[in-house]
Parts: structure tokens; sequence; C-alpha cells
């Protein structure tokens, strides 16, 4: 039986969210049913894609006493791209470090929302019509001098992301990304978020000091997920 991948999305925060609250077979047997696969009698469900849910945790650089558990199949995603972002200094550099698609994804999803998102829209003017109307972008369109240099220069003076899409010459840092999330642009990496999404429920409802390391290792032990401690060297 195949289902949806939303619906295995939504089975995988049930399982998030009552592992623990609930006698471990009837959830299983829940699963199965929605499902249609056989459940293990322990170990990862099938939503789970065949995987545990493993931990890296370490301290909240922002607290430095608070710690921040995150799922290591998302900490290996997103560690480089974060790297990346902080050193690379331009979206050109930022998609060269990149390993995978994630920065021109979180390009793509700018320039979605800008009122020209790319040159050849400006050129033809042809706006973003689900864009906010900008009377100063298509004034500078129909401003500039009509040649291929005079466009691009008056495309270039746009303001990013509203007016016009990431061009690889602009600066961009990692704290940017933070900024256009808050503004509903992208969906960038927060820990403290991912840790809410992810944490157990059983684990969120009995410990309310996340500085405790030694009782949340042993609650998450209970609920049979494992966790590794994050490397005190490691700068990221």
């Amino acid at each position: 039986m195949s289902i949806p991948e939303y619906l295995r999305e939504d089975l995988r925060t049930i399982w998030l969210r009552y592992n623990g609250l609930v006698p471990d077979q009837q959830l299983r047997e829940f699963i199965a049913v929605v499902t249609g696969e056989p459940q293990p009698d322990r170990g990862p469900v099938t939503v789970q894609d065949g995987a545990g849910l493993d931990f890296i945790y370490g301290a909240d650089p922002n607290s430095g006493t608070q710690l921040v558990f995150i799922e290591l199949e998302s900490a290996l995603h997103w560690a480089p791209v974060m790297v990346a972002a902080e050193i690379a200094g331009t979206w050109g550099r930022f998609e060269e470090l990149d390993p995978g698609a994630t920065s021109s994804s979180l390009r793509e999803s700018l320039a979605e929302r800008s009122r020209y998102p790319d040159f050849e829209s400006f050129r033809d003017r042809q706006p973003n019509w689900d864009s906010d109307e900008d009377e100063d972008a298509d004034a500078a369109r129909d401003e500039a001098e009509q040649t291929e240099a005079g466009l691009r220069e008056a495309y270039a003076d746009l303001r990013c992301p509203d007016q016009r899409g990431p061009l690889d010459d602009d600066e961009v840092n990692r704290s940017d990304f933070y900024t256009w999330e808050s503004d509903g642009l992208v969906e960038f990496f927060d820990p403290n978020l991912e840790m809410c999404n992810t944490m157990p429920e059983a684990i969120r409802r009995k410990v309310d000091d996340y500085r405790d390391a030694g009782r949340l290792l042993a609650a998450l032990e209970r609920v049979r997920e494992s966790v590794v401690e994050e490397d005190e060297d490691d700068d990221d």
C-alpha cells in the first residue's frame, strides 16, 4: 500500500508526539493500519524510512547554557549549508561552496517573491504579478537606457529581494537568512525550532530545564532514541 508523502510525515509527527505517552504496541498497530505496512516490534517504525531518530546535541550559542538537540540527519544536511552561508560573502560563492542544491533553492525562493525574479523578466517588462506592486521598480525599467548594458545596470540597482532576485555578486551572510525567514521569504534552519519539532512530546512534557544533560539523555534513552554529543572543538 502506497500512501502520500504528506501522510507519512503526519504519521511521523504522531509517532514523535505520542511515543512514550501511549502504549508502544498500540501506537505501532495504529501506524500499521494507516500505512498497511507491518511494523517492527521495536526500533524505527516504517514512516521513519528505516532510520532511527538520532540526535546530536550541544550548547545553544545564544544562551551558552541551554542545550539544543537536533536530529543528526538534519544536522548533516544543514551544517555545510550554514558554513557556506557564513563564509561565502556573495551569492555566487555561496552556490559554489554549497555541496547540495539548498543554496539554489533559497535563491529561487527569494526570486519568486520579488517584483522582477530575473533579468529577463525585467528586460521584457514581465513583472511577477504575485508580488507587491512597486512603482519604483517599474519606473526604473522604463527609465533605463534601452541597451543590454543599460538594462543590466538598472536591474542590478534594484533592491534585493523585494524588487529583484539575488545576483552572483550580491553580498550574503548567514544572518540574512534568519531575517528573510522571519519575513516568510525562505525556510532556513533554526536549531531551536528544529528541536521543538522533533523532540518527542513525552520528553518535552517531563523536562523543563534544557540545561540538564543527564536528565535529557536518560529521558531520550527511555523512548529508545540515540544521542551523539557535538564535538566541542567543532566551530559550528
